[in-house]
């Protein structure tokens, strides 16, 4: 187990130094392995860990540095096939812990205070937005 984290740790070290599309794609995979990790060793527990989050986080800017560094690659690269739902993937994940993170936190995030202001304003959000705006 410890010898399997650290050369995960060793092949990020090394991916770092090369500056490819595959290097920093090969690096988002690897979070990607390991928040799954996270996620299985934890699994009876509730709440989402901020290790998960961190994996997928890093996950997340790997592929983006991925596809930046694709912009210099010819439009042909074979990366350029899935790199798009990888990041979909990647967002949808770290959406869906934030949520559960919220959820078990006691749920009141962004969602509930809008609903919330919605019940306690006489006047609908969307009008008092429009009076709020200059005329053209």
């Amino acid at each position: 187990e410890n010898m399997h984290q650290g050369l995960m740790e060793e092949a990020l070290s090394k991916f770092k130094e090369v500056k490819t599309a595959y290097a920093s794609f090969y690096s988002a995979e690897i979070y990607r392995k390991l928040a799954d990790e996270e996620k299985a060793a934890n699994a009876s527990s509730i709440q989402v860990s901020g290790a998960y989050l961190n994996y997928l986080t890093e996950a997340r800017e790997s592929l983006y540095l991925t596809l930046d560094r694709l912009k210099n690659e010819p439009s042909g690269h074979p990366l350029n096939a899935n790199i798009g739902d990888m990041v979909e993937q990647v967002e949808n994940l770290i959406h869906e812990s934030e949520g559960s993170e919220e959820t078990a936190a006691g749920g009141a995030a962004n969602g509930g205070v809008n609903r919330l202001m919605d019940h306690l304003s006489s006047t609908p959000r969307s009008a008092a937005n429009s009076l709020l705006r200059r005329p053209e």
